[in-house]
């Protein structure tokens, strides 16, 4: 095995390692940011306005986030988009993940 391969190989196993361990990537499960976020900052990031009004104003990743499908989005928030009735789905033609409604 080429040392490139044992390279990827190991990144792999690092990463899926760290899934578990973590639960990033299960549904519910909101972010570490969110985590240590209280409610009541949570409540004051989701006041933010919106300048699209068809978008879900959001705490996304400790972060106000405006969000409407097919905007790109993060695995490692899943359960964060979870919560605001959107899920983080790989685009299967462009590799990239992207909102859906649920």
């Amino acid at each position: 095995m080429s040392f490139t391969t044992k390279l990827a190989t190991g990144v792999m196993l690092a990463a899926a390692t760290s899934t578990a361990l973590t639960g990033c990537g299960k549904k519910g499960n909101d972010s570490a940011a969110n985590k240590s976020l209280s409610s009541s900052e949570i409540k004051k990031i989701e006041k933010e306005p919106c300048t699209n009004k068809k978008a879900v104003s959001a705490a996304i990743g400790g972060e106000h986030k405006c969000l409407i499908p097919n905007q790109a989005c993060s695995v490692a928030n899943k359960g964060d988009y979870d919560n605001y009735g959107f899920k983080c789905i790989q685009d299967k033609k462009q590799g990239r993940y992207e909102l859906a409604k649920k």
